[in-house]
């Protein structure tokens, strides 16, 4: 009798135990498909195009400034481009993207921003730079949508476009940042000139050879391009980011 009762106490235990013991993996098989649900909604959202409209890009470049070092990318052609840009936008076009997206690899996790002509090459475009890693995305659509001016008196560049150009017979870069900073590291062969100071070092810049200006911020920039375009300059490049260690020495 005594020895049926022990046997009942074991097999009992010995049921509980793999109860528990099938319930904890339940649990951690719960965890662990929870914790894959989330990465692969973490995924998915970062995996996004975000959608802007062309009045958001205007108050954006309406600040005049650009801490999160934004790069707003025109996707036509090189002739669309000079025909009239958006101010802050450099050239990278559709075509040059489905080649080539390391040229715009340092701005991988930045904001990067596209637009086009009516809003389908955008489209195609920011596609491919979520494809390729870019982590922040935003689709502008058609600038055929754009109310206000468009420029074409001056061309900004990325980066890897600056150092390109700077490598180019016939080409003076300007510094426009405060001396104090000119001072601390530049680029080679440049030459530093400030906004305000502008008109009384214009023989600084001869209008013969292409104008390759950088700023603290890329948006400077553009404001000393607009001035060099108003005095008769018509090469002028403007590099729209910050410039890094890279460049400076």
């Amino acid at each position: 009798m005594k020895y049926k009762i022990l046997k009942t106490l074991i097999i009992t235990t010995f049921v509980s135990l793999n109860m528990v013991a099938c319930d904890a993996k339940n649990v951690s098989n719960n965890s662990k498909t929870v914790n894959t649900e989330t990465k692969m909604q973490k995924i998915e959202k970062k995996a996004e195009v975000k959608k802007m409209s062309m009045e958001d890009l205007h108050k954006l470049q309406s600040e005049k400034k650009n801490e999160k070092d934004i790069l707003i990318v025109d996707v036509r052609t090189a002739e669309e481009y000079d025909s009239g840009h958006i101010r802050y936008a450099i050239n990278y076009s559709l075509d040059d993207i489905s080649k080539d997206v390391s040229k715009l690899s340092e701005y991988k996790d930045k904001p990067v921003i596209v637009y086009c002509r009516s809003g389908r090459r955008s489209a195609q475009a920011a596609k491919i730079l979520l494809e390729s890693g870019f982590t922040n995305v935003s689709d502008a659509g058609g600038v055929n949508s754009y109310k206000y001016d468009l420029v074409k008196s001056f061309t900004n560049v990325s980066l890897q476009q600056f150092k390109q150009k700077a490598d180019e017979k016939n080409v003076l870069i300007v510094d426009i940042r405060p001396k104090k900073e000119f001072t601390k590291a530049n680029v080679k062969n440049s030459v530093n000139i400030q906004v305000e100071k502008l008109d009384e070092n214009l023989k600084k810049l001869p209008k013969d050879k292409s104008i390759l200006i950088y700023s603290s911020n890329g948006y400077d920039g553009v404001e000393f391009a607009e001035k060099l375009a108003k005095k008769g300059y018509k090469s002028i490049y403007n590099l729209i980011s910050n410039p890094s260690e890279k460049i400076l020495k």
